[in-house]
């Protein structure tokens, strides 16, 4: 018998596939007693779970913009860019810019921003960065310098490397030791 012929057999006693090969012998081919066929199973569909993908606008290094954007998405920033953004999403600049962000979410890493700022959710700025234009923000958390007003609806949080040039408006406020202001502190009573 060939090996094709021994594969096939073995497909065949084993999962019940291919053709029975050709026997080259003389004596009689003996007939197997049927089997009973057993239904066959269909696997079930299984639901594909529904992911929400958010869509990102992103410039890389060495990209230079120029203009406005308007998006719904989250932005990334590695280059650099000159005008107005706008987003309901989450903004990570890495970068210089100049103009004024609007967003639900800030990221500053690494970034010199000249421009205000207008910040729905939570606004971050990390200690080798510095933003020149006023601020409003909910959540804040600061280890950079900002040259500006502050005007905060959650609470601000200043690190020890944060240096602010400007009047903060505030309902509650963490300063760690180390962290310079330059400026009025204004904490209104909280309405009950």
């Amino acid at each position: 018998m060939s090996k094709k012929d021994n594969l096939n057999q073995a497909m065949y006693e084993m999962f019940g596939v291919g053709k029975t090969p050709v026997e080259k012998t003389t004596e009689p081919i003996q007939s197997k007693p049927e089997e009973k066929k057993q239904p066959k199973i269909e696997p079930m569909p299984v639901a594909t779970p529904v992911v929400k993908h958010t869509e990102v606008t992103y410039f890389a290094a060495g990209t230079v913009m120029e203009g406005t954007i308007k998006t719904k998405g989250d932005v990334e920033i590695h280059g650099d860019f000159k005008g107005n953004l706008t987003s309901e999403g989450r903004v990570s600049i890495y970068s210089a810019i100049e103009g004024n962000i609007a967003a639900k979410d800030l990221r500053v890493v690494g970034c010199r921003l000249q421009g205000d700022v207008n910040v729905s959710g939570t606004l971050e700025i990390d200690g080798v960065s510095a933003i020149e234009g006023n601020i409003h923000a909910g959540a804040t958390v600061c280890s950079g310098k900002v040259k500006g007003d502050l005007d905060i609806k959650g609470n601000l949080s200043l690190e020890e490397s944060a240096r602010i040039e400007g009047n903060i408006k505030t309902y509650t406020m963490d300063i760690s030791r180390g962290a310079k202001i330059f400026g009025n502190i204004e904490m209104p009573e909280v309405s009950k």
